[in-house]
């Protein structure tokens, strides 16, 4: 993904992981913002709300894998915009929900 690329918030049933190879991003979970750089590694729990904005001048690379647990229908349903409204244009594109979720009790 491009600099400056911003992947809208959005959420699906399947757990996911994604490696970041090359580049950095500003990575939104639900209500946590984070840099994520090369090495890093970002779980999403099922339905997390995610997304995340491309930053630095490099494109950003990475790999991903969804999962079954148990219910393997989950691999089959495609992921949701949280903020559709928004999600369909680049300059509008949120890659946080708006509102956040609220806080999960840890």
């Amino acid at each position: 993904m491009k600099p400056g690329y911003t992947y809208p918030a959005h959420n699906h049933p399947a757990p996911e992981i994604y490696y970041v190879i090359d580049g950095e991003a500003e990575w939104y979970v639900d209500d946590e913002k984070k840099t994520v750089k090369p090495g890093d590694v970002i779980y999403h729990r099922p339905y997390a709300s995610h997304g995340w904005t491309v930053t630095g001048d490099k494109p950003l690379k990475a790999t991903w894998l969804w999962w079954s647990e148990g219910d393997g229908s989950v691999l089959s349903k495609s992921a949701k915009m949280i903020n559709p409204e928004t999600a369909s244009k680049e300059e509008t594109a949120n890659p946080a929900s708006v509102p956040l979720p609220p806080v999960r009790q840890k």
